[in-house]
């Protein structure tokens, strides 16, 4: 009965207006790396680097939760130096729909403006062309409020978004055609890195209803 019970509310809020299109968006659900037996990476999401490095379970780090991940946006010695995170939607997104894209980022470096999101119809991993020539889908600079730049502490980022009705990843990193140069102002850090938590991908509308097969695909995912 508890199960049942269990089962019945994850569908109700699956069909409600909240509903958000994106698995394990705080990052909270940690998969194992079964040759280490430790927990490596975030069930969902995928890194095109070593996303173990760039997985965050230090405390007070965090916006909510336990765990954030980063992008590298840059490398004080080694050119065009990025790594990117993506993730499959739980649905094809629906042609003409709008919808909400939120999130919360932070950096030491006033370099949010040139992180953006990237929807495609094909998984990012499988990206060929050169990653700094990528024209994004949105920048951070689009969203409601621009990011601070001085602003070091997470700041919440809210896009509204018209769907082509193509999208079926969402990737995430820096793409910025000028390359971030020299030193980062960090004792022993050559990084410039980008945090991200609290992911979420949400229709406008309160009537449209999650795809058939979401939990299938969220089998796929996880």
């Amino acid at each position: 009965m508890k199960f049942f019970l269990s089962e019945l509310f994850i569908l109700s809020s699956f069909s409600s207006f909240s509903q958000n299109l994106l698995v394990n968006g705080g990052f909270e659900d940690e998969n194992i790396c079964t040759e280490f037996h430790v927990n490596c990476a975030p069930e969902g999401w995928i890194s095109t680097a070593d996303t173990y490095n760039n997985f965050y379970k230090i405390p007070g780090l965090a916006h909510s939760g336990q765990h954030c991940v980063a992008i590298e946006a840059g490398h004080s010695k080694k050119q065009y130096m990025r790594t990117y995170i993506r993730s499959q939607l739980l649905c094809r997104l629906r042609k003409g729909n709008k919808y909400r894209i939120e999130f919360y980022a932070k950096s030491r470096h006033a370099i949010l403006d040139s992180a953006g999101i990237y929807f495609t119809a094909y998984d990012f991993l499988f990206e060929k062309q050169l990653h700094y020539r990528i024209i994004p889908t949105l920048y951070v600079a689009n969203a409601m409020r621009r990011p601070l730049k001085a602003d070091t502490n997470w700041q919440k980022i809210s896009i509204e978004y018209t769907a082509t009705g193509k999208e079926l990843y969402l990737t995430l990193g820096n793409f910025s055609k000028r390359d971030l140069t020299g030193a980062t102002g960090i004792p022993l850090e050559d990084h410039f890195f980008i945090f991200f938590d609290d992911i979420s991908l949400t229709p406008e509308d309160p009537n449209e209803k999650i795809c058939d097969d979401w939990q299938r695909t969220k089998q796929d995912i996880y």
